[in-house]
């Protein structure tokens, strides 16, 4: 069950992860660089905690890796929203592009705290596509409206159809026949074409992503 909700973590986070890789070779000046140090690290401990709980052979090591993380969740979110407070959200202009991303997967991490998440979002929203990325937004927003019960935004947040770990679908949508419209008016593309990007490699024999009502 850790494991599967691991891997449903860094599937509905794989354009993140892209988006991040691409950030990683844009090196401007930013604003803050101690404040871009302090993410990074963070970023990089919690990495380290991920991988090993995926790299860990016996459930009972899984189990208490996901506790140490758990833990280490707890006092980032701390540190996290200090920087909230002190400066606003990091964006790319204050930190760079490839730690405002980190910024905001770990706050995408800190799912036992959706009023902090919330703050983050409403910091972040008069940003986006001016320093916050869109992609980032539309995943943290999406993924608090779902943890509040109402269906999500963008169509960002996937789940596995049936019992094992193959095609994606997406979870509950508000007002489907429009989801493209939002999703065009913050620089996304279609939500078919992301979804045939998220399904690529679980069964390429699938060529038309199944809609979920």
């Amino acid at each position: 069950m850790i494991m599967r909700s691991i891997q449903m973590v860094l599937s509905s986070l794989c354009l993140l992860g892209s988006l991040h890789y691409v950030a990683q070779a844009q090196t401007p000046a930013v604003q803050l660089p101690k404040v871009q140090r302090l993410v990074d690290s963070l970023f990089t401990a919690q990495g380290q905690v991920q991988q090993a709980i995926t790299a860990a052979s016996a459930d009972s090591s899984r189990q208490q890796l996901h506790i140490t993380y758990q833990a280490l969740l707890q006092r980032h979110q701390a540190v996290l929203e200090g920087m909230l407070k002190e400066v606003g959200f990091p964006d790319e202009t204050k930190v760079g592009s490839a730690s405002s991303l980190r910024y905001t997967l770990m706050v995408a991490q800190c799912k036992q705290q959706p009023k902090f998440q919330e703050r983050v979002l409403h910091r972040m929203k008069p940003l986006v596509g001016k320093g916050a990325d869109p992609s980032a937004y539309a995943i943290l927003l999406d993924q608090v409206e779902l943890a509040a019960g109402r269906a999500q935004v963008y169509g960002t947040q996937l789940v596995y159809e049936g019992n094992e770990m193959g095609r994606q679908v997406r979870k509950p949508l508000v007002e489907p026949a429009k989801v493209d419209e939002r999703r065009m008016a913050i620089g996304l593309p279609p939500l078919m074409d992301y979804l045939a990007t998220q399904n690529k490699g679980h069964q390429p024999s699938n060529k038309q992503p199944k809609r979920v009502k």
